[in-house]
């Protein structure tokens, strides 16, 4: 039986201490990557739309799902190999937590929450208050008015199918209709098929309410996979390298300790206890300004469940 194809939600967990993409030539080769793993190869699917963050991407492919799911490992390969190249870090996609979420019909509510939460993602990790003017996102592929895209993009024309394999560093047959701009990125609007937003959304308005709806919702981020444990560490972690607070190295090695309990699996209630009030005497020196600014880089930088952070606060 011939599996049949959906919209998908595909997203990674943002990266401790390691970005995906450092500087423009990475978001470039990114956005690359995702082309060629996605819309060539032996499973191609179509692109509903894409965003770069600095340690994680969001997708909205469209397609059978195992074909996603490949799509998906092709690029975390293509790009680890580019990357180890750069900085001498290989398999940067080890160990990192992918989720792939279908999203029903274009006629399902949460779809277009999803699409919404995809656009709306740079102000969600504070990276800009504006969705509309961030750079490494396919948003303004859709309803592009007066072609603003394609003028943006300054495409190169007239290359031959050699020269844009070559740029795109491929052996893979590429497309005559994929355009590349004058800094060698395949443009958007090559990569993405607006009219697969457009029909869910239907209009341009329609699409801004949900971009500016703010609904947040934790299950439309990968899964995070810190514990209340791994997350007090981190926290201690940034509040030392951030604000330069003492941490009485007692409390360091006790947090870290904790790491290595398996759910958690104190000996006694009395040691969890212990646990918590030595780190809340840590949090309490904290200006509330400090606080917000650590909650911050935990949610945005590292995708720490707000459920988390709200019970190692307490």
């Amino acid at each position: 039986m011939e599996e049949q194809s959906s919209f998908c939600h595909v997203c990674t967990e943002g990266l401790e201490n390691c970005d995906l993409f450092i500087d423009r030539e990475d978001f470039i080769c990114g956005f690359n990557k995702i082309a060629i793993a996605f819309r060539l190869g032996p499973c191609p699917v179509e692109i509903g739309s894409c965003i770069e963050m600095s340690n994680h991407i969001h997708l909205l492919p469209y397609g059978p799902e195992s074909h996603i799911y490949y799509d998906l490992m092709r690029f975390e390969r293509m790009y680890s190999m580019y990357y180890s190249e750069k900085y001498g870090i290989s398999k940067v996609f080890k160990g990192v937590k992918h989720s792939i979420k279908p999203c029903g019909s274009s006629e399902d509510q949460y779809l277009k929450d999803v699409i919404g939460y995809i656009y709306r993602n740079p102000v969600h990790h504070r990276v800009t208050s504006n969705p509309y003017v961030y750079e490494w996102s396919t948003f303004k592929v859709h309803f592009d008015n007066n072609n603003y895209v394609g003028k943006r993009d300054e495409p190169i024309l007239n290359l031959k199918k050699t020269e844009k394999r070559k740029i795109l560093k491929t052996n893979e047959e590429v497309p005559d209709s994929w355009a590349i701009n004058t800094e060698g990125m395949v443009t958007f609007k090559s990569i993405v098929n607006p009219s697969l937003v457009e029909n869910v959304v239907r209009t341009s308005n329609s699409l801004l309410y949900f971009i500016n709806k703010r609904k947040e919702v934790d299950s439309m981020e990968c899964p995070s996979g810190y514990t209340d444990h791994s997350a007090r560490v981190l926290m201690l972690n940034i509040i030392k390298n951030r604000f330069g607070m003492s941490i009485p190295q007692e409390i360091m090695d006790q947090q870290e300790g904790a790491v290595s309990k398996a759910n958690g699996n104190y000996k006694s209630l009395m040691e969890r206890r212990k646990n918590r009030i030595n780190i809340k005497t840590v949090i309490d020196r904290m200006s509330s300004e400090q606080r917000s600014s650590v909650v911050s880089e935990m949610v945005s930088r590292f995708g720490v469940s707000s459920k988390v952070i709200r019970r190692i606060l307490q």
